[in-house]
């Protein structure tokens, strides 16, 4: 089904997030026989921030069997509450810290009898890095963390594409600063048992100073990148297995280029691993000539398509 998700919810992050979810998870309470592929069944639900996209950076890594809820900050909303008991999942997992997502929102969750667990640092490296310690993957991806001077979305751009790759492939994403390896994620990275890591987006994004203080970790360590975050996002797809050897039966395409690009682009972690889809980005109602080149080569011609962008972008 092609209908835009982001058109149906007229760029409500929280409606969008709840769509995806339902669209990827199935109820809590069907049957053993209704809980089998293509929808998947949740363990828990995490919630993050409607406004604010720092502590989402890496959800895509606990996306594998969590569906990402985006929430207000001051109080819990009944569309989101609605959807967690839909799922039927008995904890929740908060991403960042209480300026984040307020202590209400907390409360209200426990007074529903949830199990509630908050994962945050004092800043998104931090809680990025609270996250890998959970998946424990030895493969982490790492990505910017800070947009440069003069576009915001430059902060998540290669994020987009790079959650589906962490919820598929089980791997962390930790983040650094782009002109050098940031501080505290050098000092994770050297207490972790990972040999491997992988850069994602290219030296405007992560300058080569961070790869080369990687490797001087002692680190196996490469990047993944294309011209521009479209052409990234096809890199990845292509790492993930996906090309003319193994095309894509579903395939997610989300807006990559507008300031709320983030919402659609981090919910879509959870059915990227669920429906071993690709995320591939739109610019507005069109398909820039790096992902009209990824679906010829990755997609069937009839896939099944999840729309996160303009309508326009994915007929």
């Amino acid at each position: 089904d092609d209908q835009s998700i982001r058109e149906q919810c007229a760029d409500d992050a929280t409606c969008t997030s709840v769509t995806v979810s339902q669209q990827t998870f199935v109820d809590g309470t069907r049957s053993l026989f209704q809980q089998i592929v293509p929808a998947a069944v949740a363990t828990e639900a995490l919630l993050a921030s409607d406004t604010v996209f720092a502590d989402a950076l890496a959800s895509g890594a606990l996306q594998d069997t969590r569906p990402l809820l985006l929430n207000d900050p001051d109080a819990l909303e009944d569309e989101v509450l609605e959807e967690i008991q839909r799922l039927g999942v008995g904890a929740v997992w908060i991403l960042g810290g209480v300026d984040a997502v307020g202590q209400d929102v907390e409360d209200a969750l426990a007074a529903e009898g949830l199990d509630v667990r908050r994962i945050a640092g004092p800043t998104r490296l931090e809680t990025a890095q609270a996250v890998a310690e959970l998946v424990g993957t030895a493969q982490p991806l790492l990505a910017r963390a800070f947009p440069g001077d003069g576009d915001a979305t430059q902060a998540f751009a290669d994020s987009l594409a790079a959650g589906g790759w962490a919820a598929d492939g089980g791997r962390s994403v930790l983040l650094s600063q782009t002109e050098m390896l940031s501080d505290s994620t050098a000092a994770h990275l050297e207490a972790s048992i990972a040999s491997e890591a992988t850069l994602v987006g290219g030296p405007a994004a992560l300058a080569d100073a961070v790869l080369d203080a990687v490797r001087s970790l002692g680190f196996t360590s490469d990047r993944v990148a294309g011209d521009n975050r479209f052409a990234t996002a096809a890199r990845i797809a292509a790492e993930r297995g996906f090309g003319p050897d193994r095309m894509a039966d579903t395939v997610i395409i989300s807006e990559g280029q507008a300031d709320d690009a983030w919402e659609g682009g981090f919910t879509a972690a959870a059915p990227a691993a669920v429906f071993d889809a690709p995320i591939l980005l739109a610019n507005g109602d069109d398909l820039p000539p790096e992902t009209l080149a990824a679906l010829a080569d990755m997609v069937e011609a009839d896939a099944d398509v999840m729309c996160l962008a303009a309508a326009a972008a994915c007929e």
